[in-house]
């Protein structure tokens, strides 16, 4: 729910509700001299953005519940489908949080636009896929893309971007036989059809992944590349039985 996304964040003290029965460090407490990283944050409510941007004004941070402002140090990064810009009129970033993180942007292009990158990102997927199976008893060596797999994904729009990506290799890794190691052209199964827009190819990829997972939502973000948070968030926007599995 809000309430426990905002607990995440913010933290809390002591409660009588079951999720507030001990007292939590906020995310920013958390951070201390090191980096917090925020996924999608125009994505959250405006109020909650404000409450952010007052934390990287003052450097102070009240949990709920809580009187006291407890003082953090940490950097901070936040991604956003929009640039930071506080003139913006169509920007979903409330304006306080819009000129709080404005200092330095780092645009990234899409997929389709960067497309070297590819190979790149199908090792560091692979590998991180490899690690994570529980049946890899003995040392097998990591799954690599052959040439002509490779310029098959180099030819695709990959409207869905990286998570797009991520679970076309990821399928792809599930499918390979115990005794193969080179996914070619066969094994990577693209969309053919196009969505009509980048909201509905984000959507159709999330769709692929909680089918893939059964419905698992942490399983799933990971699939995505994403944080299990701001899946939560993306799902919050659409059909009710995906809402239901990630309540």
């Amino acid at each position: 729910s809000l309430e426990i996304l905002e607990c995440s964040l913010f933290g809390h003290e002591k409660d009588d509700d079951a999720y507030l029965c001990q007292c939590r460090a906020s995310a920013f407490e958390q951070a201390e001299g090191g980096t917090l990283i925020v996924e999608d944050i125009d994505a959250l409510p405006p109020e909650m953005q404000d409450r952010i941007a007052s934390v990287l004004l003052t450097k102070f941070v009240r949990r709920l519940g809580e009187d006291r402002p407890r003082q953090v140090n940490f950097r901070f990064i936040a991604t956003a489908s929009c640039l930071a810009n506080a003139s913006r009129t169509d920007s979903t970033l409330s304006p306080e949080l819009g000129r709080a993180i404005c200092t330095h942007q780092l645009n990234v292009p899409p997929l389709r636009e960067r497309l070297d990158d590819i190979q790149q990102l199908c090792e560091q997927i692979l590998t991180e896929e490899h690690r994570n199976q529980e049946f890899n008893l003995v040392e097998t060596p990591v799954p690599y893309i052959s040439d002509t797999g490779l310029i098959k994904l180099m030819n695709h729009p990959w409207a869905g971007n990286v998570s797009e990506l991520s679970l076309v290799i990821r399928e792809a890794y599930i499918r390979l036989a115990s005794d193969q190691s080179c996914i070619g052209p066969e094994e990577l199964e693209l969309s053919i059809h196009q969505p009509a827009s980048l909201a509905d190819a984000e959507w159709n990829t999330i769709e692929k992944a909680m089918v893939h997972t059964g419905g698992n939502l942490s399983a799933a973000a990971r699939v995505l590349g994403i944080d299990r948070t701001t899946l939560w968030r993306k799902l919050k926007k659409r059909p009710a039985d995906y809402q239901e599995a990630s309540s």
